[in-house]
């Protein structure tokens, strides 16, 4: 895959990477600007032509998880998951993510954020139970949830088979 640096002015660059063709035969190209010494440019350029080819680049407006939420159900969730495991799948994301991830745009959800919401969860006394039932906690829903995240430089991408 093709890669190529544009100077737009004083230490600031344009990268172009070449992600294919369209139907029609056209290049489909895609742009991020970054802004630092040209050596910094072509060290961005290896690590953006590595996204792209990945799928990991983002292009436009990143999205707030609440809107990534609506996308995932209608274009994984309704049409992959059993209705059952979609229905449980949704209540889980309404009443625990939603609430905390929400406002989050999900390029800027930090592990830290993760923690902290596991760290909330421990403390919720709807998943305590009671003494002698299986164990003291419950976080079964969420387990392995930080294998799910792939951190890039952007920010993070979630893998989106298993979002909840």
């Amino acid at each position: 895959m093709a890669g190529s640096i544009e100077s737009r002015g004083k230490n600031s660059y344009r990268l172009v990477c070449l992600a294919g063709y369209n139907l029609q035969g056209q290049p489909i190209k895609k742009t991020k600007t970054v802004h630092g010494s040209k050596k910094d440019a072509e060290i961005e350029l290896a690590k953006f032509v590595a996204d792209v080819q990945n799928g990991m680049f983002i292009e436009g407006k990143s999205l707030k998880f609440s809107e990534f939420t609506e996308i995932w159900k209608r274009d994984y969730g309704s049409k992959e998951l059993a209705p059952s495991t979609y229905k449980r799948y949704c209540r889980m994301l309404e009443t625990r993510l939603l609430p905390y991830f929400g406002h989050f745009y999900i390029n800027k959800i930090k592990p830290t954020d993760i923690m902290q919401f596991y760290d909330l969860l421990s403390r919720d006394t709807q998943l305590v139970r009671k003494k002698g039932n299986n164990g003291s906690k419950t976080l079964k829903p969420l387990s392995g949830i930080n294998d799910k995240i792939k951190i890039t430089k952007n920010g993070y991408f979630f893998d989106t088979k298993i979002i909840v």
